[in-house]
């Protein structure tokens, strides 16, 4: 592992490192590169970066997973190889994005093409106070710990597993290529994308969250947001067993199913453009269906929540998916992540950390 401490702006990184992802070009601004720093391999680093830092990890490919913890420091533990960069609080000031301009990204699939769209996501305001920044990058299974306190999180995979666990009330921005998202017990605002793989949501709750994929299925187990905006193309949105908080909710699939289980709370649900009659097992609640489409206020109402699913299937239900054997038949394909985690709560697991022998 090593590192060394910026001095200046005299390279931006973003045409280096993630020249492939012009999305990222803005998250970077902010590392420069000042060499070719060596990448240790199976070793530790320990930084010292303040209680509320700006962190930024970049992984070739591997197993990424971020944890926090009450220290002002970044800890990083690597089985593959890992180098960073340091930033000073005024450094950082002036180069953290505004927002994040996506561009359009298109896959091919046995549909054909799959179109992400253009798309820009603004970014809240720093919290108060000093940020200094550190930038990460690597490959292999590797563990990064940060400050409970981080104030943003860039977190980047171009194939791999990215997992972050119990990082809460911040920012965070995670890009996958190909692999899978983990959010464990994650709060605040975030910006999520996968273009192939799952994104996988346990037990949190989301100021505002946008997450989108071309081919994956998007999964929300136990979780409760004020804001959220989930789309995907060739995969389908589960939202079980959830609530809302009062605010705007909206869930898209183009070709898959979306299913919506409300566990507490009230709701007004919409469903435009489903690709076959909406399905609902709300008990009481009043629900209208028409040929393609449904109202449905839960709970006496609260957030406006829109689904729309013109290939597939619009499944509205109350609770956990696992008590309603007849609407699981319905939903052709489930994925088994669906079936294993939707029975009941469950704490996340725990990954420790692999360490080599002297």
């Amino acid at each position: 592992m090593t590192g060394r401490q910026a001095e200046g702006y005299t390279h931006p990184v973003s045409g280096i490192v993630w020249r492939r992802a012009a999305v990222w070009a803005a998250c970077v601004a902010f590392a420069v590169v000042l060499g070719a720093p060596r990448a240790a391999r199976a070793n530790q680093g320990l930084i010292d970066i303040g209680s509320s830092p700006v962190v930024n990890v970049h992984m070739r490919s591997g197993i990424l997973v971020i944890r926090t913890w009450q220290r002002p420091q970044v800890r990083i533990v690597t089985g593959g190889a890992a180098h960073w960069t340091r930033f000073s609080s005024v450094e950082v000031a002036g180069h953290v994005p505004k927002q994040l301009r996506l561009p359009q990204r298109s896959i091919a699939t046995r549909r054909g093409p799959i179109n992400v769209p253009a798309e820009t996501f603004v970014l809240p305001p720093l919290s108060p106070g000093e940020h200094r920044g550190v930038m990460i990058r690597g490959y292999g299974r590797t563990i990064v710990t940060v400050p409970a306190k981080t104030a943003l999180l860039f977190l980047r995979m171009s194939h791999g597993r990215v997992t972050v666990n119990g990082y809460r009330n911040g920012t965070f921005v995670a890009y996958v290529g190909g692999g899978s998202i983990h959010l464990q017990r994650v709060s605040g605002t975030g910006f999520v994308q996968i273009l192939r793989g799952p994104l996988i949501a346990q037990n949190s709750d989301f100021t505002r969250l946008r997450a989108r994929s071309a081919f994956g299925n998007l999964i929300f187990n136990h979780c409760t947001a004020t804001q959220i905006e989930a789309t995907t193309g060739l995969g389908s949105v589960y939202y079980n067993d959830g609530s809302f908080h009062p605010g705007l909710a909206r869930f898209e699939s183009q070709y898959g199913d979306v299913a919506l289980g409300i566990g507490s709370g009230g709701a007004d649900i919409g469903v435009h453009d489903s690709g076959k009659p909406v399905l609902s097992q709300f008990g009481n609640a009043a629900v209208t269906t028409t040929a393609h489409g449904a109202r449905a206020r839960v709970g006496g109402g609260g957030a406006f929540v829109t689904a729309s699913a013109p290939g597939g299937r619009v499944v509205l239900y109350q609770g956990q998916l696992q008590a309603h054997p007849a609407l699981l038949r319905s939903l052709h394909r489930l994925p088994p992540i669906v079936r294993r985690n939707f029975s009941a709560r469950r704490p996340p697991k725990r990954i420790a950390p692999r360490t080599r022998p002297p």
